[in-house]
């Protein structure tokens, strides 16, 4: 009787085993799903982060490259909303009266077209782009546009308002001298 009664434990126990397997199993695909997830979310995340940062910046450059003495007025309040911090103030600087005033006189143009934008880093709330960009200045002292070419880097900070530059460095190679304004 012995033997019957540890065969019958023994037996009874064998199925146990499989459920068990089948438990952790099933725990182990539930929780390697929810960090997919993570995962998946937080690569979402950092892709709409790059593309709006690449929107913004792309946005602003052609705003500060497509300048008019024609809409000037218009177009500066345009560049003030895009902007914060130190590039605000600079803003603010390059367009004063006089200046605007001086850009009228000389019924200046400036045209420009985005060549690349490249994100150097992106981070938390703030990222830095290189951008590119092809441009040409006319004025009423020119006979022919003057072609150039733009090379700035671009800080931005992530504000409740989304994406906006709030530093500009212009980089010019020495033949350029003069086309932008304070060069």
């Amino acid at each position: 009787m012995t033997g019957l009664r540890s065969r019958l434990v023994v037996t009874a126990r064998k199925p146990l085993v499989p459920w068990v397997l089948f438990g952790v199993a099933l725990f182990a695909a539930i929780v390697f799903g929810i960090l997919l997830k993570a995962k998946a979310d937080s690569v979402a995340r950092e892709d709409r982060a790059q593309i709006e940062v690449r929107e913004r910046a792309t946005e602003f450059v052609l705003k500060l490259t497509n300048v008019s003495y024609e809409s000037i007025d218009q177009e500066v309040p345009e560049l003030e909303e895009l902007a914060t911090g130190t590039l605000l103030d600079e803003i603010n600087e390059l367009f004063s009266e006089e200046n605007t005033q001086a850009i009228k006189d000389a019924q200046v143009e400036l045209s420009g077209e985005i060549d690349d934008v490249f994100i150097q880093s992106l981070g938390g709330e703030t990222a830095t782009v290189f951008v590119v960009a092809t441009i040409e200045v006319t004025n009423d002292s020119s006979d022919a546009p003057v072609p150039g070419i733009a090379r700035m880097e671009m800080g931005l900070d992530e504000t409740s308002e989304g994406w906006k530059p709030d530093r500009l460095e212009l980089f010019q190679s020495p033949d350029q001298a003069g086309i932008f304004p304070g060069s």
